[in-house]
């Protein structure tokens, strides 16, 4: 594996469709304004924080996030933090009095921070974390901004239980004040593999609708609507009002999407199903399809549905025709959706 999950903060309303929300859950967000790229950015008051739940016990993980922070801000501000089995191994802050990056160990407790004044307000910037859990010596949190190293610390305790992993990763939070950040553009990583397993520097996260009927829907049937592409398309998930549905185990759809037409390196394709299951307790499980030329790719893992909206991702580094990284036309060319694995 190597890229676990992005986030461009755009095509939907509600954290809770795709995050588990924490602290103070009615102070987190979506907002269109003030958005970095597209037309969405997630807004986090007070302690009001998401996580997204890895999918395994992750060795190390890096993160990448592009902060926005008011300057009428006077406190403490969450960017990540990192958990196991619901602990903390350790969380990266920013001061907004001293405008320093800080890291935090297991406890909360400051053991490290940047020199003061590296980041400006009511300004976008990109905040990069590598955490690697384990006790005094052994764990490390290095953070970036901007692509340079502030911050680093491999004296503190970022191990809270005998578990050397990351299984959890939380945005923002932390503070009860009232102070707002805002958040776009994230990655989230391990080390593993050959590609996308170290620092992918200032990212930007671009979403894409679904724009026809691809070349498969088997089992798949439409609540309304003469086409698939008309139950999913919509500028934001709308629940229950118009959706696609399957009971039967290998149910698969393909979708189009809308082109790419820009210039920048592609680090990887990923497609994101909101999704349920109608019968408590039974766990069923969607996973991302790709079909790139002659090639169909099932994504890394597959992902057990809850009994509401939750959003399930596929990604994939590189194009599974080719085994290269992703060009415009192979992305352009590409029919992605989910299957029914359970």
């Amino acid at each position: 594996m190597a890229l676990l999950w992005i986030d461009s903060f755009d095509h939907y309303d509600d954290p809770a469709q795709k995050y588990t929300l924490t602290g103070e859950t009615s102070n987190v967000d979506i907002t269109a304004s003030p958005s970095r790229t597209g037309g969405g950015a997630l807004q986090s008051y007070r302690s009001g924080s998401v996580e997204h739940n890895l999918l395994y016990d992750a060795a190390s993980v890096i993160c990448g996030i592009a902060f926005r922070q008011p300057s009428t801000a006077v406190t403490t501000r969450g960017i990540f933090a990192f958990y196991i089995d619901g602990s903390r191994v350790g969380a990266v802050t920013i001061n907004a009095a001293s405008r320093t990056v800080e890291i935090r160990n297991t406890n909360g407790t400051l053991v490290e921070s940047s020199s003061t004044g590296i980041f400006e307000f009511d300004t976008w910037h990109y905040i990069e974390t590598k955490c690697v859990p384990g006790n005094i010596g052994v764990g490390s949190i290095e953070v970036k901004l901007d692509g340079s190293v502030v911050a680093t610390e491999a004296a503190a305790d970022f191990q809270p239980s005998g578990t050397t992993a990351i299984d959890t990763v939380r945005i923002g939070g932390f503070a009860t004040q009232n102070d707002n950040t805002y958040y776009d553009d994230l990655y989230i990583l391990d080390e593993t593999g050959s590609d996308n397993n170290d620092y992918l520097g200032d990212c930007i996260v671009r979403h894409f609708h679904p724009s026809a009927d691809g070349s498969l829907s088997s089992g798949w049937s439409r609540l309304s609507g003469s086409s698939d592409t008309s139950a999913v398309n919509e500028a934001s998930a709308d629940g229950d009002t118009s959706y696609l549905y399957a009971s039967a185990t290998g149910a698969e759809v393909h979708l189009d999407f809308e082109d790419y037409s820009g210039a920048q390196t592609i680090y990887g394709v990923a497609v994101t199903s909101i999704g349920r299951q109608e019968v408590s307790g039974s766990s069923r499980q969607i996973i991302g399809m790709c079909k790139s030329s002659g090639t169909t790719s099932a994504a890394a893992s597959a992902r057990t549905l809850a009994n509401t909206y939750q959003g399930i991702q596929g990604v994939w580094d590189n194009d599974p025709d080719t085994g290269t990284a992703w060009t415009a036309s192979g992305f352009n060319s590409a029919q992605l959706g989910p299957r029914l694995d359970v």
